[in-house]
């Protein structure tokens, strides 16, 4: 069983539409992360919660139940 740990739960501050590549996520607490990879998501959803967990050895963020790979840029 993978070991999960939570980094932060905040919420993302501009238009949240998902993700399709190298979208970048800015988060109430200051923090900025860049999806890793080219997975898609379309989902439209005002000022969500995002949750950041360190898993496998990466970073990711879940935001409705859907996960993607991040890496943070500041």
């Amino acid at each position: 069983m993978e070991e999960e740990t939570v980094l932060f739960i905040s919420r993302i501050i501009n238009d949240f539409n998902g993700w399709s590549g190298e979208t970048e996520f800015e988060f109430a607490n200051g923090q900025k992360w860049q999806q890793i990879g080219r997975k898609y998501c379309s989902i439209n959803v005002n000022i969500p919660v995002a949750t950041m967990v360190c898993k496998n050895g990466g970073y990711w963020m879940i935001v409705n139940l859907m996960e993607v790979a991040v890496k943070k840029i500041s």
